[in-house]
């Protein structure tokens, strides 16, 4: 566990490595990974955008027209988003980005996801995409943000749940 903790990207730590890629992959499900997403397309790091998890009946004008996303109307076009409806865990996460780049030939791909759930998001990715390149785009919630996260009982609560996940992800 303290392996697991110990591993986790930092905010002040991480830098941005500038690099682009064949698509830009988000895990719905927190804070600031969907804007983050919008962000790299809107700055050319990719041509496209899948969203995997998205809540059915949801579209991309519908995301792009709420307060939180408004900022990127007219940044790019709506139809370099793909949403994906699939997927209701990470390892669901797994399976439906593997089907999406295999369909669409993708060697290389962006992953923003929180940095608590980067691991296992990883490593779900991975097994169903060995051959893929994945470039770590890690985001950092509130309680992680701080380099003194692990003072933050919210935090630990997350991370002890996360660890688990984990672990199990590897059982299973």
């Amino acid at each position: 566990m303290l392996y697991f903790a110990a591993s986790l990207p930092q905010a002040q730590t991480s830098k941005d490595s500038g690099e682009k890629a064949d698509a830009i992959i988000v895990l719905t499900g927190g804070s600031l990974r969907l804007e983050q997403g919008f962000k790299l397309l809107a700055d050319n790091r990719s041509e496209i955008l899948f969203i995997s998890g998205v809540e059915d009946g949801i579209s991309v004008t519908q995301l792009l027209h709420t307060k939180e996303y408004d900022e990127f109307i007219g940044k790019f076009a709506p139809e370099k988003v793909i949403l994906g409806y699939q997927a209701r865990s990470t390892r669901g996460n797994g399976e439906e980005i593997g089907e999406f780049v295999r369909s669409k030939h993708i060697k290389s791909m962006i992953l923003v996801t929180a940095n608590y759930h980067m691991q296992r998001s990883l490593h779900e990715i991975a097994r169903n995409l060995p051959d893929v390149n994945i470039i770590a785009y890690p985001v950092f919630p509130a309680y992680f943000k701080d380099a003194n996260w692990w003072r933050f009982p919210e935090a630990w609560r997350l991370l002890i749940s996360e660890y688990h996940k984990y672990i199990a992800s590897f059982l299973i």
